[in-house]
């Protein structure tokens, strides 16, 4: 039989709403259950519901109406069916609408993968609901961006979008154990206890850098590859002698300073980070530190590092240089008092005296120390006196 649509009433001081949008047209067929309109209370958006499946003969009311309890909006009836119209609107407003006491809890439509769109109490544009419904969205936990908070077309976009890009996907779990849980626990150590202080220095290595190529093919005719970062080993041992302050460590309530420096080489390793130790870098000619430095970072490499090979350092270089990094702040490495991070080598425009121009090769390098031991004015003094070395010619060679 003809079933008249009209307008429930979902509250006990509800007397009006506003029909928002038409789901269906006029002669669509429908589904029992198929929601037809969308209409909006003070407090809700709610889907009125096809009564029975039929053809949507008659539509009585227009989007944007604003509709008193009660009143026909619509007439769904089986295909072919006569029905008297006048009838049936009488019909429909002498009984009373019934009060839809669960109105939050009605049914709402179920995406193809189970997920319920969202309930009725949930602020939402019926645009947001059919965007919702289409792509299988929950409205609930949604924060709606629209008016008063409403859940707009947007909210549904965005939701979707990170849908599609996926849950956090782990593609691997590593223990923390062994060398990394070593690692971690005396990074932890350094970063809680070592108030950190950090100073950057730019170093004109452009006189470093052509040593370095005058002197290569003697340096391999000898069978020694010298690295940048040997020759950085040298002259950093060279002015932690003759600034020994920074070549210490706090031990309880004294502070034990070194007469000679065993050189941390920070590599990089597919276990995490392992320092390797140079001992008496100070005492070893650059050739020394070459070779050595070289077996070592080889052995460390190959998981072939002993120990005894980490133990006793005094001081520790790291250079991300190579990975382009212009500055860092790298931690300290406990029990040592300062650590130096070395940038890249790059290519700048300076002004030279008499303000000329010229192209130089340039580097930062970042000392970060533990200002309980090492003062800020010591660990300038010491920053420049490797500035000194580096730019110097004939200093360069003196202490190479």
């Amino acid at each position: 039989m003809a079933r008249a649509i009209t307008i429930p009433q979902l509250g006990l001081t509800m007397e009006k709403a506003t029909l928002t949008t038409w789901m269906k047209e006029e002669g669509d067929r429908v589904e029992k259950g198929e929601t037809l309109c969308i209409i909006e209370t003070d407090k809700i958006d709610f889907e009125i519901e096809a009564p029975q499946a039929g053809i949507l003969v008659k539509i009585m009311a227009r989007e944007g109406d604003i509709l008193p309890v009660g009143e026909v909006i619509a007439v769904v009836a089986r295909e072919g069916e006569s029905f008297d119209l006048d009838a049936l609107i009488k019909e429909a407003k002498e009984v009373k609408p019934p009060f839809e006491e669960k109105a939050a809890e009605i049914q709402v439509p179920i995406s193809s993968s189970g997920l319920r769109v969202g309930r009725r109490d949930l602020k939402a544009s019926p645009l947001a609901r059919r965007l919702a419904a289409e792509k299988g969205v929950s409205l609930e936990g949604i924060i709606g961006t629209g008016p008063g908070g409403s859940i707009s077309k947007e909210d549904v976009l965005r939701v979707v979008e990170e849908r599609q890009r996926g849950p956090l996907q782990v593609s691997k779990r590593v223990p923390v154990k062994g060398i990394r849980r070593v690692i971690a626990e005396r990074m932890s150590l350094s970063w809680h206890t070592s108030p950190r202080v950090t100073q950057v220095m730019e170093v004109d290595m452009t006189e470093l850098v052509r040593f370095r190529e005058e002197s290569r093919s003697d340096w391999e005719s000898k069978g020694v590859r010298v690295s940048l970062n040997d020759i950085l080993i040298k002259v950093v041992s060279r002015a932690l002698i003759e600034i020994p302050e920074i070549n210490s460590s706090l031990k309880g309530d004294e502070i034990e300073v070194y007469g000679n420096v065993n050189m941390g080489i920070a590599v990089a390793t597919d276990r995490g980070l392992i320092v390797p130790v140079l001992r008496n870098a100070d005492k070893k000619s650059l050739l020394e530190i070459a070779e050595e430095s070289n077996l070592l970072i080889q052995k460390t490499r190959e998981g072939k590092i002993g120990p005894d090979d980490l133990k006793f350092g005094t001081f520790t270089i790291t250079n991300l240089g190579t990975y382009g990094i212009d500055l860092f702040t790298p931690i300290i490495n406990p029990p040592e008092s300062a650590i130096l991070g070395v940038g890249k080598l790059d290519r700048k425009v300076k002004v030279m005296e008499g303000d000329q121009i010229a192209i130089r090769s340039t580097m930062n390098l970042c000392l970060v120390f533990d200002h309980r031991v090492i003062d800020g004015a010591i660990a300038a003094r010491f920053l420049s006196r490797l500035k000194e070395i580096l730019e110097i010619r004939d200093q360069l060679k003196e202490v190479v």
